[in-house]
């Protein structure tokens, strides 16, 4: 790749993520719309004058089916709809646009519901459940509710967007170096994993971090972490089998079990009479005794760390040797 053509690349990509962001903003500021599908002419257009008379916009359907249609929309929205529509239901229309539609919340209006219904659809995400007659503000506060979730999803999805744009944009060598970055890796590391120069790996590391329009590694590293980028596939090897072994009892012994085992071995060589001798605290005040009372001395005073049950296991005193003389 010429040196020439990097810039054009990035200028193109750059243009892209301007692009995105442009329509980002205009998603998120542009005039909501409330989408009513419902067999009833009657109760579409007083929806309709309903939603106009608050700001809102509103766009009607005869069916369900009729709704699907028509394009998803890239702005806040919400759906109002019957639980009896032509055609599709609308629970299964709910259920349809929890997939294909996820920033569109639903709003229930029914002239009949039963509690298995009601559950079924609040479980599935409904926004609110009203049963006919109900009041307008119940209505219009929970389509404010609804769009404002819709804006709060579809923010979200504007900037994931803009972020798995940004990181297309990267060449596969990039992505590379940028994987291994944010895994922790020094440039000296990642060069002999990749068998690059130090000085390449550098270059690419800025332009990981112009193309990314990441201010600081810190901010790569969270755009990584919604990425999904970051460990490599040895890294993975390597932790699903150190999880084995923790799992199984692999080699690796946690540090718990091998202090209680320290201490363990430390009260054989008490009572045994061996050489060996832990460390003794900092805190543990021990006097000097006399050699005359040498022939009282035995392993309980110094041996404060014993279990009580233990204090009828001296019957040797490392002592005797010199009592006896």
């Amino acid at each position: 790749m010429s040196s020439a053509t990097i810039p054009l690349e990035y200028a193109a990509s750059s243009a892209q993520t301007r692009g995105h962001e442009l329509r980002s903003s205009f998603a998120l500021h542009a005039k909501p719309i409330v989408f009513v599908p419902d067999g009833d002419a009657s109760v579409r257009k007083s929806l309709e004058l309903l939603m106009r008379r608050e700001g809102w916009r509103s766009e009607t359907f005869e069916s369900a089916l009729a709704f699907l249609a028509r394009p998803p929309a890239m702005v806040s929205c919400c759906l109002v709809l019957d639980v009896s529509l032509p055609g599709l239901n609308g629970l299964d229309l709910q259920k349809r646009i929890a997939i294909e539609r996820p920033h569109m919340p639903v709003i229930f209006i029914t002239d009949m519901a039963d509690v298995p219904t009601t559950v079924q659809a609040m479980k599935a995400g409904a926004v609110e459940f009203l049963t006919k007659p109900f009041s307008e503000d119940a209505l219009l506060n929970a389509i404010q509710e609804a769009i404002e979730r819709s804006r709060n999803a579809l923010g979200h999805e504007l900037q994931m967007q803009i972020l798995r744009d940004c990181y297309a944009s990267l060449t596969h060598r990039e992505q590379q170096v940028m994987a291994l970055v944010v895994s922790g890796r020094l440039n000296k590391q990642i060069g002999g994993e990749l068998g690059i120069s130090e000085i390449t790996v550098k270059a690419h590391r800025g332009q990981v971090m112009q193309k990314m329009k990441a201010n600081s590694l810190a901010d790569l590293v969270k755009m990584a972490a919604k990425l999904g980028v970051g460990e490599t596939q040895n890294d993975k090897v390597q932790k699903a089998a150190t999880n084995n072994d923790s799992v199984c009892g692999g080699t690796e012994t946690p540090p718990s079990v091998n202090r209680s085992t320290q201490r363990l071995e430390s009260q054989h060589h008490w009572l045994t009479g061996q050489r060996h001798r832990p460390t003794r605290p900092n805190h543990t005040k021990v006097s000097p005794i006399p050699s005359s009372d040498c022939s009282a001395f035995t392993t309980c005073a110094v041996m404060p760390s014993l279990h009580p049950t233990q204090s009828g296991m001296h019957s040797r005193k490392p002592l005797e040797a010199k009592s006896a003389g």
